[in-house]
């Protein structure tokens, strides 16, 4: 059961193509992260969910569209979404270009 009386920090993933999104979800995964506070993950989900798989990562991702629907549940990793308009992974060249 998560400490209610923590603090909730947003972590935001930044530039999808970057290593931003890794590193927000390594932090937020981390024990020592969640013995302080009760972390946020803030970006697009399907980003984090390539990240999380690239990087050999385990997460249990809860998805939220409005923070009054965090419930912090133990086990899973709350997602407050911002969807990209398209998310295109750095080896997918853009026909544009």
């Amino acid at each position: 059961m998560p400490d209610h009386r923590l603090p909730r920090i947003a972590l935001a993933t930044g530039d999808p193509a970057g290593i931003g999104p890794e590193v927000s979800l390594k932090a937020a995964l981390d024990a020592g992260v969640n013995g302080i506070c009760r972390p946020l993950l803030v970006g697009d989900p399907d980003v984090i969910r390539k990240h999380a798989e690239a990087a050999g990562l385990k997460a249990e991702l809860r998805v939220i569209s409005d923070l009054k629907r965090a419930t912090w549940s133990a086990g899973a990793l709350e997602v407050l979404a911002v969807p990209l308009p398209e998310y295109r992974s750095a080896s997918v060249v853009a026909a544009a270009n």
